[in-house]
């Protein structure tokens, strides 16, 4: 059974034993094309109507896939361009966590359009963080669980055991999202645009990586995703 600090908290204990388990897996369909698995966001679906608007806001994926690190760009490229397609975007859970908080974990973009063009988040308190400086945003778990107010500034590591020092980050703003209320609910983590990741990538350990979309049909696109994830 998953603790109070939800599935975050239980992943990043058994990363330290050098497991892991996806945090986003709901619903496995056939992943074909791609050689990877295709992921209907559905389970962090609810009839709940501020859930729906929060997912509205947040202009929230319709369907998520688990993809190799070294997945060829030219294939990402073919996926994003198939009509079904709206906006597709890749990004990753990441090693990467104030130094004061042992079970937390970053949710980080590999590509400029993650937490902007979708999985863009609702900001509850201060602002969005500024791509290429550094200025970092938290969820409220991580604000809660950490006495982490706007402002603050964190120095962030890479890892769990001998962790790296990445240097300090300021704390512009706390966020909320769907992920909060489905598959990480409970856990403590920070949103990294791609500029994180790019100055930091060869530091940085990606303990998982997905692409997520928004799709032209919206839910009802899933069969023609996979069918353009087959073809590339």
């Amino acid at each position: 059974m998953i603790g109070a600090m939800g599935a975050i908290g239980y992943w990043v204990r058994r990363e330290r034993r050098r497991h892991w388990v996806g945090i986003v897996v709901l619903a496995v369909l056939a992943g074909l094309g791609l050689g990877l698995t295709s992921v209907a966001l559905t389970g962090a679906r609810r009839a709940d109507t501020a859930f729906d608007r929060l997912q509205a806001v947040t202009l929230a994926p319709d369907v998520g896939t688990g993809i190799d690190e070294g997945t060829p760009e030219e294939i990402i490229a073919t996926v994003a361009a198939d009509p079904a397609v709206a906006t597709l975007t890749r990004w990753g859970v990441a090693a990467v966590r104030p130094d004061s908080m042992q079970e937390a974990a970053a949710f980080i973009g590999l590509d400029d359009a993650f937490l902007d063009e979708i999985y863009r988040p609702l900001i509850v308190e201060g602002r969005r963080a500024r791509p290429g400086t550094d200025e970092v945003m938290v969820n409220e778990t991580m604000a809660d669980l950490g006495d982490i107010e706007v402002g603050d500034e964190l120095d962030l590591v890479a890892g769990f055991e001998d962790a790296v020092p990445l240097g300090p980050a300021t704390v512009v703003g706390i966020a909320r999202s769907p992920f909060d209320f489905g598959p990480a609910a409970g856990g403590a983590y920070l949103l990294l645009d791609s500029s994180f990741y790019a100055a930091h990538q060869d530091t940085v350990p990606l303990l998982m990586v997905q692409v997520m979309a928004r799709l032209t049909d919206g839910t009802d696109g899933h069969d023609d995703f996979n069918a353009a994830a087959s073809a590339a």
